[in-house]
């Protein structure tokens, strides 16, 4: 340590006012001393060291310095790669691994060479897709310096079985049923796969599937930021920068790292009747922001006898964190118990093409039959509405034919989703534009290429606002407009145009 100090340098230095003023001053005289021979001549002697370049004095900044480089080029590496560096490494948590036919091992095993730490399902079939590009790092030349561990998080294990049977790799993968290893790992949805250095340390994060066969690239620049070590200096004793912990409850990223959560807010009566809508709530929350992942309305999967009617979200706050409660109308089509069981939460991380999905439970539910006395109330209901109808509907008289111009009727589209932008009504102001440019699209052959970039830009802001909770200002809805409308006008007949086709159709 090059500036040495203590701690209790200055205890005792106000002295009682009773005190002689002899023993006081000498008392000061000797912490003084202490000061000089403690702190001051460690840190003028290191100062005239590293002044005249001496080794002992520049030995921890060139280390610190080269630590420093290597970091941000294994981050570098990563982010090159697809992969989202962590940055600063974290430590990785080390806890007992068992198979599903009963071996047992620790992630710390692989301390001393890197490390793919896979998260899987047989429900995932990315996962499927993924596992023999992994096989194929794990059964390269890179076997000695890469390891490759997967871990299930599949509840039954006939289904793992059935899947390490379909998958046929050669590493090992472990079975992690009560989802400990997974929650410690925030493996909320996967593929997901931690890159780990051989001290311990998590480098890199990537979810979703991709090809780990083609990384070649990779690994070899990941050796060279972090040696792997030989077998005897493996042992975590000798190893000063030994990161592994059982102590880890749940491992350090990033917040733009951390995926969203999910569950389903229990309900207390969990009994409908057949044939009347009920809802479903479902609760995500992130610590992230609305830039790093578009969320998708969540998938329940529903048995036979449930249909779905509609999906309905709302945005708030809570402790810093994001909150979208998404309400999932549905309708028991017969009396009977049902399992809405799993539910699915997707989403997309930006930059990536496809979503990534996470299984959370859910809920079952008991439907049935309303009495027979409701039935024949609603049914008289029903009848007196018909005749109410039939009457109204003879009153009126002949339907008219509608005669109105769809150039014209997209016209007024526009101006209205004009006014709701100037109040801000983002669902209903992208709902609007959208309309407009389909119909133009309908009508104009040509205006198919142009639409299609303004299509997706609005799909996307219209799918974030209405299920994802994200905003937008009656400025930016009303720059949206405005390229629709110089769009519409672009491709819109002129009024010379139109004249002239209604000329020639009379």
């Amino acid at each position: 340590m090059l500036f040495p100090t203590s701690a209790k340098l200055f205890d005792g230095i106000r002295e009682p006012a009773l005190e002689d003023p002899r023993e006081v001053e000498n008392r000061l005289t000797a912490r003084f001393d202490r000061v000089v021979i403690d702190v001051v001549l460690p840190v003028m002697t290191s100062l005239l060291l590293m002044a005249l370049g001496h080794p002992l004095a520049l030995e921890a900044q060139s280390t610190a310095a080269d630590a420093q480089i290597a970091d941000a080029q294994i981050a570098d590496a990563l982010r090159a790669a697809g992969l989202r560096p962590v940055e600063p490494p974290t430590p990785a948590a080390d806890g007992t691994l068992r198979s599903i036919d009963g071996r047992s091992g620790r992630i710390s095993d692989s301390h001393g060479r890197w490390l793919l730490l896979t998260f899987v399902a047989s429900w995932c079939g990315p996962c499927v897709q993924e596992m023999p590009t992994l096989d194929a790092v794990a059964q390269s030349e890179l076997s000695n310096s890469v390891d490759v561990v997967g871990i299930s998080i599949d509840r039954d294990g006939d289904a793992l079985e059935a899947f390490l049977g379909q998958v046929g790799v050669g590493f090992p993968v472990f079975w992690d049923p009560t989802g400990a290893l997974a929650r410690i790992y925030r493996a909320r949805s996967i593929p997901l796969t931690y890159v780990i250095d051989p001290h311990g340390h998590i480098r890199g994060v990537a979810r979703g599937a991709r090809d780990w066969s083609a990384l070649g690239g990779l690994y070899q620049l990941l050796i060279a930021g972090v040696a792997p070590f030989d077998s005897a200096a493996s042992d975590p004793a000798r190893d000063t920068a030994f990161a592994y912990s059982e102590d880890v409850q749940q491992v350090e990223l990033p917040i733009r790292l951390t995926p969203p959560d999910a569950r389903v807010v229990d309900s207390r009566d969990r009994r409908v009747a057949v044939g009347e809508p009920f809802e479903i709530e479902i609760e995500v929350t992130w610590a992230g922001n609305f830039d790093e992942y578009l969320l998708h309305p969540p998938r329940i999967v529903l048995p036979e006898g449930i249909e779905q009617l509609e999906v309905a979200a709302e945005t708030s706050g809570e402790g810093g964190d994001s909150v979208v409660t998404y309400r999932v109308s549905l309708e028991a089509k017969s009396a009977g118990v049902y399992a809405l069981d799993p539910v699915e939460l997707r989403y997309t991380p930006r930059g990536d093409d496809e979503p990534l999905v996470r299984q959370i439970d859910g809920i079952d539910i008991e439907a049935s039959s309303p009495k027979r006395g409701l039935w024949l109330l609603g049914g008289l209901g029903a009848l007196v509405a018909l005749v109410a109808a039939r009457w109204v509907l003879s009153r009126r008289g002949p339907a008219e034919e509608p005669t109105g111009d769809p150039w014209q009727s997209a016209s007024e589209r526009l101006r209205e989703s004009s006014v709701l932008a100037v109040k801000g009504d983002a669902v209903a102001t992208l709902a609007g534009l959208l309309e407009v440019v389909s119909a133009v699209r309908g009508l104009e052959a040509g205006s198919a290429d142009s639409a299609e970039p303004l299509t997706k830009e609005m799909e996307d802001l219209h799918q974030r606002c209405q299920f994802a909770g994200e905003t937008l200002t009656s400025q930016e809805l009303g720059r949206i407009h405005r390229r629709v409308e110089r769009w519409f006008t672009d491709h819109a007949p002129s009024a010379a145009a139109a004249e002239r086709e209604r000329l020639e159709i009379d």
